[in-house]
């Protein structure tokens, strides 16, 4: 048995990606895919954040603050080196892990402080002290401090200093004639 296929019969066919410009004149992009500047090939492991992927029960807020440290640093090296290749975002996933794990500590000691003797409240300061260095120097790693006086805190002072005030006229010195 043979089935002839009227082709008549057949829907037109669809271009596989329409592309059209908009009011403003940037590209919009229609048809399979995400649309353009989607952003969701670069951020699909963001969810797997630690090993485990899972905060302690009663710290799953604190999952949210570390995404959100880690979007904000990975804005920061697009803006900055105008890419996110693989190594910025290596090093945007450590410093989120090591803000995950100063976090953590800085909340297990504010919750059981009074239960603690002072060694094992020293031993959680040291731990957090110790990821916020592990953090910092991902940090550091990525470049992004870049800007004119951002890399020298007191330059940046220095700068938003008022101009040195003139002295005071002399007693008996009339003031307009300075």
């Amino acid at each position: 048995m043979s089935h002839d296929i009227n082709t008549n019969d057949l829907p037109p066919a669809s271009p596989a990606v329409t592309t059209t410009v908009t009011e403003t004149g940037a590209a919009d992009r229609r048809g399979p895919g995400a649309p353009l500047g989607n952003t969701n090939r670069e951020r699909h492991g963001m969810r797997a954040l630690l090993v485990v992927g899972k905060y302690p029960k009663g710290a799953a807020y604190l999952k949210g603050r570390v995404v959100a440290f880690r979007k904000a640093l990975e804005a920061r090296v697009v803006e900055i080196h105008g890419e996110l290749n693989i190594v910025h975002s290596a090093l945007c996933q450590s410093a989120a892990q090591h803000e995950g794990r100063r976090s953590l500590a800085m909340r297990w000691l504010a919750e059981e402080a009074d239960k603690l003797p002072a060694g094992e409240r020293l031993a959680f300061l040291r731990d957090a002290s110790a990821a916020a260095d592990a953090r910092d120097k991902c940090i550091s790693s990525l470049c992004i401090a870049t800007r004119r006086n951002e890399a020298d805190p007191w330059a940046a002072l220095e700068a938003r200093r008022p101009p040195a005030a003139t002295s005071p006229p002399a007693i008996g010195e009339p003031i307009s004639d300075r």
